[in-house]
């Protein structure tokens, strides 16, 4: 056989086992976690996959994960899977992003499956003062949840929940199940919390100090007067 035609041959056989492996499904309690919810890429080389199961009952809580066939490839980490409550249309619409180690500064640092068309918003809770109530409402900025919360020096425990309902929250993989938000704060004093919904994601961040707000202020006016020059 021609070299060339065998080369050819060869990639079109890799790129149709490329494609099966980038087959993924949204498995869950609302379809037995079977494969009959297939996933589709938003664009070509995204890696970002969405799917939307519909049919379900409005304000029923599901759990789901996103997975190829074998689950050799899922969202989050083993058993603890994302939850959510249906919309009032009883659907839930999930993202994927197929990404092993995204390193982008946000966590969990690992494959992340998102929310969309949620009609409930989230609140923060944590042990600063024992689980009992809030420490943060979150305000949508741009699409990113957002709060202050005031922090202690050393580990805080986290847990973000839908407002007034301990039966649907998220923890350090994402997921319903499994270990609270552990942060270590270096200090004592106000810290930004960001829940990130569509993006399967969270970051903490301090608040910088008033005097550095005003030097960082400084900063930026010197910076935007160098580009008008």
């Amino acid at each position: 056989m021609n070299k060339t035609l065998t080369l050819a041959l060869s990639l079109v056989v890799l790129g149709a086992a490329s494609s099966a492996q980038a087959q993924f499904f949204l498995r869950g309690s609302f379809n037995g976690y079977d494969t009959s919810l297939a996933m589709t890429e938003t664009f070509a080389g995204s890696n970002i996959y969405t799917a939307t199961a519909t049919g379900l009952t409005a304000g029923q809580k599901y759990t789901f994960l996103a997975a190829n066939s074998d689950y050799s490839i899922q969202s989050g980490a083993p058993f603890q899977d994302v939850a959510a409550t249906a919309n009032a249309n009883g659907s839930i619409t999930a993202i994927f992003h197929n990404v092993a180690t995204p390193n982008d500064g946000w966590s969990p640092n690992i494959r992340r499956l998102g929310l969309s068309g949620l009609d409930y918003s989230y609140e923060l809770m944590g042990s600063p003062n024992g689980f009992s109530a809030p420490i943060a409402s979150l305000t949508n900025v741009g699409g990113v949840l957002q709060g202050v919360v005031t922090l202690a020096a050393g580990n805080n425990d986290l847990v973000f929940r839908k407002v007034g309902d301990w039966s649907i929250t998220i923890k350090e993989n994402f997921g319903d199940s499994g270990n609270n938000i552990a942060y270590n704060a270096a200090a004592a004093g106000d810290y930004l919390v960001k829940l990130d919904l569509e993006g399967g994601r969270y970051a903490v961040e301090a608040v910088p100090e008033p005097a550095t707000m005003v030097v960082l202020g400084v900063a930026a006016a010197a910076a935007l007067r160098r580009r008008k020059k």
